[in-house]
């Protein structure tokens, strides 16, 4: 598995190899998640921001708020509005992210709405707004496990669950309806399952064989096989890429395929080129993880491709999650040649393994699930020849730091991250790790399977993987 391309007029030939397992994307920043109900359609509301879950606080909260919750978990209606911890107030170790939130209804997202500003509040947990939503209707629709609501695997709703949809004979057609019922005006591409990750084992396949003609109102209303009749595996879970208005900062490949072309960058409302003066592998791999990829094959020089350019000279270290987060970068119009404009190739990996390390089980191992990306999952712990999740009550970057060491990567990047529920026993709960412990059961914490937590709380940490890169460079004529 050597991915390699050749840099058109300097014939540079890069190969790259990242150890890339799982089959579920990290949860995003500002994604919100329901906490404390007796279903999945209720509960406690919490925001991810900065890699670590908050609470919103209850002042001025009202169904507008819980319509907009609603419906960025793709939920139906807001059947209520929660005040004063009805849900249960959050742990003392969580922040208070929100307050004064006002919305109008129609945001897609939570942190779309006016607020007082990250962390700004003058409240307390027993003041922690909580929502109730109805079940969506039968062919709802979802993008899931995208960089924003405009994209993501896509799942319907069907006899009370959400499942995925196979990508037998699925085209721009059938994409255009799953954008049009979300809102958006069309799609601009479709993904198949490796972009996105796969769904959950557990998860069904509910539509194959989808024919839209394009004009429906609902993907329910095109021609398949029958809801669960189907001949595939989530390895070929299908994904779309809506159209949508452009953030400051991101990224898209023109003049090319899905995964390679030439690359663009958005900054102050219009989209430039970037000067191939300064462009290092590590700049492509910073390109390529921001587009969702899990490789680089080969940075590339395209000619004769007339845009503003709006970036030169920046300089990546290649574990930076955007292009924008790199050193020097300068925006502005740079004199670059005719020739100069920076391109990429980007590929996918598909593995069987849904974890890291592979499993060779003894007692007191962890491993990370999860994620599609190496260096990063859902933490669980190897006791009584079982694996088990660990509750993120009390979870720190100590804790952290004692699985990225337990498992031989780098440093912590992130200690608290959601990579989903797991299944099976809560082994752990308030793990307390001075930080230095060579294995996570060295900690002290409660006795093995004493806790008071759900799989809503199974944490997750990103660890550094850059001594796990092999590069190999060769040039010439």
């Amino acid at each position: 598995m050597a991915p390699w391309a050749t840099d058109t007029g300097r014939v540079v030939t890069v190969f790259a190899f990242f150890m890339v397992l799982g089959n579920a994307a990290a949860q995003l920043e500002d994604t919100v998640r329901l906490v404390g109900g007796t279903s999945r359609f209720e509960g406690r509301v919490e925001i991810l921001r900065g890699s670590q879950w908050g609470t919103v606080c209850d002042d001025y909260w009202s169904s507008h708020d819980a319509q907009v919750v609603c419906r960025q978990l793709g939920y139906g209606d807001v059947i209520a509005a929660k005040i004063s911890a009805y849900f249960g107030p959050g742990s003392d170790s969580q922040p208070i992210l929100m307050d004064d939130v006002g919305c109008s209804g129609s945001e897609r997202m939570l942190a779309d709405c006016y607020f007082r500003g990250w962390g700004n509040h003058n409240c307390h947990h027993s003041e922690d707004a909580g929502v109730v939503c109805s079940a969506p209707d039968d062919g709802a629709v979802r993008l899931v496990d995208g960089s924003g609501s405009h994209e993501g695997r896509v799942e319907i709703f069907h006899d009370s669950e959400w499942g995925t949809i196979c990508d037998d004979s699925w085209d721009m057609a059938d994409a255009n309806v799953v954008c049009r019922q979300l809102g958006y005006e069309s799609a601009l591409s479709t993904q198949s399952s490796t972009y996105f990750g796969r769904g959950q084992d557990n998860q069904e396949i509910f539509l194959d064989d989808v024919n839209c003609y394009g004009d429906e109102e609902e993907l329910s209303e095109c021609s398949s096989n029958g809801w669960g009749n189907h001949n595939c595996g989530h390895n070929e879970d299908v994904g779309v890429i809506c159209t949508h208005d452009a953030e400051e900062g991101e990224l898209r490949l023109v003049q090319g395929t899905s995964s390679s072309g030439v690359l663009e960058i958005y900054h102050e409302n219009s989209w430039g080129s970037i000067c191939d003066i300064g462009w290092t592998f590590n700049n492509a791999k910073v390109a390529c993880r921001q587009l969702r990829f899990q490789e680089v094959g080969v940075t590339q020089v395209y000619y004769g491709f007339v845009v503003p350019v709006h970036l030169s000279n920046i300089s990546c270290s290649g574990n930076e999650d955007e292009l924008s987060d790199c050193a020097n970068v300068v925006w502005g119009d740079y004199n670059c040649g005719y020739y100069d404009h920076v391109g990429v190739t980007c590929s996918y990996t598909v593995v069987e393994s849904t974890t890291f390390p592979p499993s060779n089980e003894e007692e007191g191992d962890v491993r990370l699930a999860g994620s599609s990306w190496s260096g990063r999952g859902r933490v669980e712990i190897y006791h009584n020849n079982e694996w088990g999740t660990v509750c993120d009550d009390g979870w720190g970057q100590e804790e952290a730091e004692v699985v990225c060491r337990q498992l031989g990567l780098g440093d912590v990047i992130y200690f608290s991250e959601s990579f989903g529920a797991g299944t099976g026993p809560i082994h752990l709960d308030d793990v307390s790790c001075v930080g230095t412990e060579s294995r996570l059961s060295y900690c002290s914490h409660e006795p093995w399977g004493s806790n008071n937590c759900g799989h809503s709380e199974d944490v997750g940490v990103r660890c550094n993987t850059l001594s796990m890169v092999s590069i190999g460079v060769k040039a010439g004529l």
